[in-house]
């Protein structure tokens, strides 16, 4: 069926959020429709994905159930360990400073990616830094040398 051979009305629209929401929209239905149905079908796409990710845990808060699924540990065991720290980057010592549209970010949580441990909580900056260098400690200390040879400081490791 050619593209846009359905006309872009209200009805044709409902239609065709029904069968989404259904999942009966076969793929050479969406394939055929016009660009503005097209267009619709992702954002509806997109929604439901969204609210499928942000399903909160029964008996929990959603931010409880980001941190249970992301790193295994609840808001209260995150609140425990920002405590120990001292609200404090557990690697550079110093708070947060990282703002999102004004907005003091949290620390966050690092966790190791092949065993999924948490490790701690980490400034922005600290755990881009890890992130970047791939968590991998030969490219640290040998990153640390090369600060050693550049200032001719000496370090213990």
């Amino acid at each position: 069926m050619p593209r846009g051979i359905y006309p872009r009305t209200e009805k044709h629209n409902n239609a065709i959020k029904s069968a989404l929401i259904n999942r009966t929209l076969s793929i050479t239905h969406k394939l055929a429709i016009s660009k503005s149905c097209s267009n619709l079908i992702r954002s509806i796409e997109h929604c439901e994905n969204i609210r499928r990710s942000k399903k909160k845990l029964p008996g929990t808060t959603t931010r409880d159930s980001q941190f249970i699924k992301n790193y295994g540990i609840t808001e209260l065991k995150y609140n425990e360990m920002l405590k120990e720290q001292d609200n404090v980057c557990k690697i550079c010592k110093k708070p947060e400073v990282s703002r999102i549209k004004g907005i003091l970010k949290r620390l966050a949580v690092d966790h190791d990616h092949k065993t999924g441990k948490v490790r701690g909580l980490l400034c922005n900056n600290c755990n881009r830094a890890l992130g970047l260098l791939k968590d991998d400690i030969t490219v640290i200390i040998d990153s640390l040398e090369y600060l050693k040879k550049s200032e001719n400081i000496e370090y213990i490791i």
